[in-house]
């Protein structure tokens, strides 16, 4: 059954329509006004018959209401009488249950403890069949003729335990309107993300800026209460991100991450609707950094940068240029829009570049951004290097412009200083 419950009490709900559905079924035995439990043990009893249950949705109920709602703690009430009741073994054959979020909480404790429960940070032994694996995503685009690097860039992304995962939903849809944009929507999305992150528990916007840009930020996904209402601290909601599919896990080193484009698309159109707050104000401020850098305008770019450091990410210590260049990427979080995820330590020409910025197939005309970054020396020395170590000639293959970025970061003055040339590949 769906738990999907429009208006009314969901215990009332599910007890009249599904013990009057088994009175149809079991006509000599007088069930009357009795719940579920009561229906379905005394079935047993008389009939010896047990019973299949399959909840769809089973958790909508926890999301919907709130903690004082009394509906709510009556319905875990009724989930605790059907499935822990000293009858439940005898006359429950198979519970199943579906949902977003993973059985709630309460005073530390899971409501209803006799499950096995898989989920996006504990799938076990079923984490091949939570979606598309990446053989059979590639397999499907041979057969219909779809870009797999396309569609790898834009639904790839979830890790569980160890093995790459794909939205099913979005690869089948790619596949049949042979289109890749964000197809994964739920209702209220927008709503969703609006909630969770205006908490902003312990610079919670700051870590999600951070995962949007391509970064990672530690978690500690097993204390949540497993419900859309109550939450203590900044783990608490991105365990709840993650449950809800917005950012994926890696349970070896314990980050949450952003996971493909087509969730970054989800988290542009919530700004796009969100003009006011946070997220949306710090994405404007990165598309003027991306405008002076394309226009190469140096001290713009530098007065940008110096800006977004100051007043979105000074929570990040400067200490090498490590940190350097989480900033860089935090502040050209909008290039994600026309390039692929900033690949760092790219291999070219006589050794790395720092950072470097592919554009996507669509945008062909967007120049490669070539990003080389110094500790305390200068943004000249930056560039000198790119030419000394060749990094230009190894990106020949992306015919048209490339744009040569170096940064410097002077730890006593805390200012940061640009140089942009621009280089032709053919």
């Amino acid at each position: 059954m769906a738990a999907r419950f429009a208006e009314g009490n969901p215990v009332q709900i599910i007890n009249r329509n599904i013990v009057g559905e088994l009175q149809k079924e079991y006509p000599d035995i007088a069930l009357g006004d009795m719940t579920l439990m009561n229906a379905v043990s005394r079935i047993y009893h008389e009939t010896g018959s047990q019973f299949v249950m399959i909840f769809d949705e089973w958790d909508y109920p926890i999301r919907e209401l709130a903690e004082c709602n009394r509906e709510r703690s009556d319905y875990i009430e009724f989930l605790r009488g059907l499935f822990k009741s000293s009858d439940a073994k005898e006359y429950i054959r198979l519970a199943y249950l579906t949902g977003i979020m993973p059985i709630v909480r309460i005073k530390g404790q899971s409501a209803v403890n006799n499950f096995v429960e898989y989920t996006m940070t504990n799938p076990m032994d079923l984490a091949q069949d939570i979606g598309f694996t990446e053989e059979e995503v590639f397999s499907l685009c041979e057969k219909f003729g779809v870009d797999f690097e396309q569609m790898k860039a834009w639904y790839y992304g979830y890790n569980l335990d160890g093995i790459a995962m794909y939205n099913p939903l979005s690869v089948v849809r790619a596949i049949s309107a042979k289109r890749f944009q964000q197809y994964w929507t739920v209702t209220g999305t927008y709503g969703d993300i609006d909630d969770l992150i205006g908490k902003n528990f312990d610079v919670l916007r700051e870590d999600i800026i951070r995962t949007f840009s391509g970064n990672r930020i530690p978690v500690n996904v097993s204390n949540g209460k497993n419900d859309l209402q109550t939450f203590k601290n900044k783990s608490e909601v991105i365990t709840a991100l993650i449950h809800l599919g917005y950012l994926a896990y890696d349970a070896d080193t314990r980050e949450a991450y952003v996971p493909n484009k087509e969730i970054q698309e989800v988290f542009y159109q919530y700004m796009d609707n969100n003009e006011d707050d946070n997220l949306s104000r710090f994405m404007k401020a990165s598309e003027k950094i991306l405008s002076a850098v394309l226009e190469c305008d140096a001290e713009e770019t530098a007065r940008q940068i110096q800006s977004v450091h100051n007043d979105f990410v000074s929570s990040i210590e400067y200490n090498d240029e490590n940190s350097l260049s989480c900033t860089i990427t935090i502040a050209l979080i909008s290039a994600f829009r026309y390039y692929h995820k900033p690949v760092r330590e790219f291999p070219c020409g006589k050794g790395f570049a720092d950072i470097v910025y592919l554009p996507l197939s669509n945008y062909p005309n967007r120049p490669v951004i070539v990003v080389e970054l110094k500790w305390e020396q200068s943004a000249e020395t930056a560039i000198a290097q790119i030419k000394k170590k060749q990094y230009p000639e190894s990106l020949r293959e992306y015919s048209g412009e490339i744009l040569l970025v170096g940064i410097d970061y002077d730890k006593k003055t805390k200012e940061h200083f640009c140089v942009i040339e621009s280089f032709y590949g053919q």
